[in-house]
């Protein structure tokens, strides 16, 4: 089975970088749409889990197919939620099909770098906000 796991950040939080230039109402639908593209671009894999803390993302989730699953470390960080959704998938499988999780990591002269491992779950990236 290939689950996706989808960190969301609290909305009122989401894109504040923007702030010089988008409204906070502006910032919010900016998230869920590309909440929404991130869904559908991941809807062949068997189950999406979006993480979140708002309805409006939960209702963007169900309404493109994904299962809403509260944000299990709410104030912790996208990290700290893709570490316990997936300790909580992993207490679910045997260790033989532990999942792995990779890294997008920050590179000293700022360029990204994807970093992806397959396991039984399928294939996991996460942001690494390290700087």
């Amino acid at each position: 089975m290939k689950i996706c796991l989808v960190p969301m950040k609290p909305l009122e939080h989401a894109k504040a970088r923007l702030a010089p230039v988008l409204s906070a109402d502006q910032r919010r639908a900016l998230s869920l749409a590309m909440l929404t593209d991130v869904v559908r671009a991941a809807g062949a894999l068997d189950v999406v889990w979006v993480l979140n803390s708002d309805e409006d993302a939960a209702a963007v989730a169900r309404a493109e197919g994904a299962e809403p699953r509260p944000d299990p470390a709410p104030g912790g960080g996208l990290n700290a939620s893709l570490d316990a959704a997936t300790a909580s998938l992993a207490a679910r499988r045997p260790a033989s099909q532990s999942p792995r999780r990779a890294s997008l990591g920050r590179r000293s002269n700022s360029r990204r770098s994807l970093g992806a491992s397959r396991s039984s779950l399928g294939w996991a990236a996460s942001a690494n906000r390290t700087a």
